[in-house]
């Protein structure tokens, strides 16, 4: 079957599988409505995109649609009636629509509810709302007389309590079931003033109100009467709330089990392999990070997913690109792609740090500069290095700038797990910054706001193909007789893997290219490593004080600046090559990294490129050798 291109953002059916374990809330809703007296309003809390309209739509079925149902439901859409309306005629609408809705349940009923309902509004529809909603008019109602407010509104709940009992009759029902849906889409002063005259009309026995609200809509909408909202006036607010609102029930969103439901999600857009959906402990690891960053919204997790759908669409719609290879699908990279659209919809603040400098465990005192941090005192300092989240220098560049955001801060813990989840899972490469940089690369077309201009446009696959061709004979020249350089893949896209024939002390020798897009041209970085000296701590440069290692290591630093310093296009990627030293196993492992800027594909043709990128390649073969003997040398040491 064809995988689905993108996850329609509609609620759950009633019929639908529950994939994120919320029925046994439902039944228990099921269970009170059934047996509670009434009049009753029940809100149903939660932040738009949290699921009320899917759990609404599972207790209409349960409770008014079933064969043997006690209920009658209306259903009104708040945001349906006030589409192109004033405030007072979007509340006019949703008046005369619940009663609409409640005689459209038994037609052949006679009632007076519609004529008592204009009567109501006849001197104008601010008059009216404000009548209803008990709000002061001044001079203009007095012309009514109070008498004739009075009789009004009684008449109108007195022919609504009739229909009302009339049809349930008629129906042997036991009551009607009003869903009031998306109060938290329209303005929110009129998403109060309509529990107000819920309150005030529609209170009636035999009547169940179920609403969908945000409880920060109300908040919003009370400030014109209490004031801006805080500590002093908080009772004022939750007492208007705790009037209208006889149960509130709290969306469980923290608890919903996104697993099942991510898994079908992104086998429906064939987004994993089937090993990967096989395998329980990457899937959870892509649970993991999507809890720490996206959350467990269903919308927002619907958003992700559909990104995530368009960049594989981008990717393989690309007729120039060759079929991704197993290493483009490898879990590595799959992880970093899935955690970089995280960022990107949870986190966009953090998503353009990624984007100044890929390699997050690089942020250090002097991108703090550049971002305009501030310093953190000294008795902070302390305290952050004791939380396993904060005791490392990037760690905390992280906690500085998530206080300058209030949503940031308060999130800040999951924020550096998230991004420690990322690191983990890939800890054994050092290539963690081109990584992030081909994702980013890969996401910029799901930013809103990514880049100031777009980024080059280039083909991958005949870019390094063309490289490939271009410099392999060459790289065999200038090396003559110290090695022979090979590539063994078949197919080009996001890499490029040559290997230096095997020498006597029979280490891989290799280097790897990258090109990623940027709206300055494209970027190829190229790097190579080895493991060079067993881990006696979790500080390098105390090991490396500790080692005869260390005048080698300046040596090499030595030579690649001397090199970078005669040459155009090439420029190292780290100041010293152990800024870039990470730890696998039980050794450290020693990078050596360049990288260049080329306006198109085309200028990689250039001959005076060429020249330079086969001498850095000549120059990294060489100190990889003398990086090679110190290995072996630490390893017989140690024996």
């Amino acid at each position: 079957m064809t995988p689905s291109t993108s996850i329609i953002d509609t609620p759950k059916k009633a019929q639908e599988v529950d994939l994120l374990g919320i029925d046994r809330y439902k039944s228990g809703l099921v269970k009170f409505i059934e047996s509670s007296n009434t009049p009753i309003t029940i809100a149903l809390q939660g932040e738009w995109g949290s699921g009320k309209t899917s759990l609404m739509n599972t207790l209409k079925e349960e409770l008014c649609d079933n064969q043997n149902a006690k209920f009658l439901p209306v259903w009104v859409n708040t945001w349906h009636y006030s589409l192109m309306k004033d405030a007072e005629s979007a509340i006019i609408s949703i008046i005369k629509g619940l009663s609409e809705e409640i005689i459209a349940t038994c037609p052949d009923t006679k009632n007076k509810v519609i004529s008592t309902f204009s009567r109501v509004f006849k001197f104008g529809a601010r008059m009216g709302v404000q009548a209803l909603t008990g709000n002061d008019i001044g001079d203009s109602l007095d012309s009514l007389g109070s008498n004739n407010k009075e009789v009004t509104i009684l008449e109108l709940r007195n022919e609504l309590n009739a229909t009302i009992k009339e049809i349930l009759q008629k129906k042997g029902k036991n009551g009607f079931i009003f869903f009031i849906d998306d109060l938290d889409r329209i303005d929110p002063p009129i998403a109060v003033q309509i529990l107000e005259l819920l309150k005030n009309i529609f209170d009636l026995e035999s009547c169940v109100f179920v609403l969908a609200i945000d409880y920060d809509v109300v908040i919003k909408g009370l400030e014109p009467k209490f004031g801006k909202f805080s500590e002093k006036n908080e009772r004022e607010f939750r007492s208007f709330f705790d009037k209208i609102i006889q149960l509130p029930f709290s969306m469980p969103v923290a608890t919903y089990n996104i697993n099942d439901f991510l898994i079908k999600s992104l086998k429906d857009i064939g987004y994993l392999t089937h090993e990967q959906e096989e395998n329980e402990e990457f899937v959870a690891s892509l649970s993991e990070l999507t809890r720490l960053s996206v959350g467990t919204n269903p919308r927002s997790l619907k958003r992700l997913l559909n990104s995530l759908s368009l960049i594989n669409c981008v990717n393989e719609t690309d007729n120039s690109v060759e079929k991704e290879s197993e290493e483009d699908k490898s879990n590595k990279t799959v992880l970093v792609n899935y955690a970089v659209v995280n960022a990107q919809i949870a986190f966009p603040q953090i998503y353009s740090l990624l984007l100044k400098r890929p390699d997050f465990t690089k942020w250090d005192e002097k991108f703090a500069l550049e971002l305009n941090l501030s310093t953190i005192v000294e008795d902070t300092d302390k305290k952050l290095s004791s939380q396993d989240e904060f005791d490392e220098e990037w760690e905390k560049v992280l906690y500085r700038f998530c206080e300058k955001d209030f949503y940031l801060k308060s999130r800040v813990i999951l924020i550096s797990q998230f991004f420690n989840s990322i690191r983990s899972f890939i800890q054994d490469n050092n290539n963690i910054g081109d990584l992030i940089e081909l994702a980013l690369s890969n996401s910029s077309v799901t930013n809103i706001a990514a880049f100031d201009k777009p980024v080059v446009a280039f083909n991958s696959s005949f870019l390094l193909k063309q490289l490939n061709g271009l410099l392999l004979p060459l790289l065999n020249k200038a090396l003559s007789e110290k090695s022979k350089v090979v590539c063994n893949q078949k197919r080009f896209e996001k890499h490029l893997t040559i290997h230096f024939e095997k020498t006597n002390n029979a280490f891989d020798n290799w280097s790897r290219f990258t090109p990623i897009a940027t709206t300055q041209g494209i970027k190829i970085s190229f790097y190579s490593e080895r493991g060079v000296l067993f881990t006696t701590s979790n500080n390098f440069q105390k090991d490396l004080d500790q080692s005869e290692i260390k005048t080698v290591i300046s040596k090499i630093n030595s030579t690649i600046d001397d090199y970078c310093s005669k040459v155009m296009f090439i420029k190292r990627s780290n100041a010293k090559v152990e800024d870039a030293v990470w730890k696998y196993k039980d050794r450290w492992v020693v990078p050596i990294r360049f990288e260049m800027f080329i306006k198109n594909g085309e200028e990689i043709k250039k001959q005076e490129l060429l020249n330079e990128l086969v001498g850095t390649i000549v120059t990294m073969y060489e100190q990889l050798q003398i990086l090679n003997e110190l290995a072996i040398e630490h390893v017989l040491s140690k024996q």
